[in-house]
């Protein structure tokens, strides 16, 4: 995903954007690829699920 901000903040400079996490990779290991994303769901604890439809398969 690529996020462009042309807008300026509040203070006036250019709103910045940083990577946060990363949920899986284009090449690599199978684990990590997905394939038909179609949910993904956040628990309390901050896990993150997301159901592969494609697999299919529920990954954490």
């Amino acid at each position: 995903m690529i996020v462009r901000n042309g807008l300026r903040g509040v203070c006036g400079d250019p709103a910045a954007t940083r990577e946060f996490t990363r949920i899986g990779v284009l090449e690599g290991a199978p684990e990590y690829q997905f394939g038909n994303n179609l949910d993904l769901a956040v628990d309390a604890e901050g896990g993150v699920y997301v159901f592969d439809g494609q697999v299919p398969a529920l990954r954490y």
